[in-house]
This record gives C-alpha cells, sequence and structure tokens, in this order.
C-alpha cells in the first residue's frame, strides 16, 4: 500500500457501489465542463449538457456514490479529468457519506476542495452543496476567487 493511500472502513462504503463517467460531444475538442456529483448531478445533468450545447459547451460529467471521504473518489476524478480539458468543474457531491457528522464533512469537503483546485489549477470551481450548510474553513479563503457557489 502506498504512503498517502488510505484502508477504506466500512461506514465510506455503501450497500451498491456505483459510478457513471461520460464525455459528450467526444470528437469536439471545444470548451468543456465536468458536473461531479451523485444522484441530484445524473438527474439534472442532461439539462446542463443540453443547454450548454447550445452554446458550443460541451459536457461531461461525474456521477458518483462516493463520499466526500473516500479516497477512490479522488481516483474516479482523476480519470474523468484525463480524457479532455476542462476549463470549469462543477462539483455537487453531498447525498452521500451520512456516516460524517458535520464537522467533519466540512473537514472532508475543504481538503477535497483544496486537493481540486491545487491538482487543477486551470479550471475554475464551482461549488453547489444542497445537503448541508456547513462553513469551508479560512484556508480556503486562497480560492475565494476561482471558487464560485452556484
Amino acid at each position: 500500500m502506498e504512503e498517502n493511500e488510505q484502508v477504506m472502513s466500512d461506514e465510506i462504503r455503501e450497500e451498491v457501489e456505483w459510478c457513471n463517467i461520460r464525455w459528450f460531444d467526444g470528437a469536439d475538442t471545444g470548451k468543456r465542463v465536468l458536473l461531479i456529483g451523485d444522484s441530484i448531478t445524473l438527474g439534472y445533468g442532461n439539462v446542463v449538457c443540453e443547454k450548454l450545447k447550445e452554446k458550443q459547451i460541451h459536457t461531461a460529467w461525474l456521477c458518483t456514490s462516493k463520499s466526500i471521504d473516500n479516497p477512490s473518489l479522488r481516483k474516479e476524478i482523476e480519470y474523468a479529468m484525463s480524457e479532455y480539458p476542462v476549463e470549469l468543474i462543477h462539483f455537487n457531491n453531498g447525498l452521500h457519506g451520512w456516516h460524517l457528522n458535520e464537522t467533519t464533512y466540512a473537514d472532508a469537503l475543504e481538503k477535497m476542495l483544496v486537493w481540486i483546485k491545487e491538482t487543477y489549477p486551470m479550471c475554475s470551481l464551482c461549488l453547489q452543496q444542497r445537503r448541508r450548510v456547513c462553513e469551508v474553513s479560512m484556508s480556503m479563503s486562497r480560492y475565494k476567487k476561482e471558487t464560485k457557489r452556484c
């Protein structure tokens, strides 16, 4: 096991783990937005895809059951980002991870957002969280201009 790899507890796993990755308009190399989320994102993904297509913006999505603290979520993001250049990441992952209390969830969300911004600095980041109202700590303030609530 690598140094930074975690052993996942049964708390992180759900009864059924799933992941749905799609890249629309794969042959086109125009602007692209990546939607990262859960089943809610999967539900509105087609509408977003059609609306953005009208503006010549292509969509990809990563919809998953992985909770914010699940190390496999990073692996899925890395794979989704490896296929096409992305200009904007829309992040809405909040329905999974009910094993986390509010403080732990906020800490895990902050770590994920910092990791995304450090790993993909060329991308703007749009955060949409409906599940919980939590304050991401001050260490995210350095990303305030690039991270938007949508």
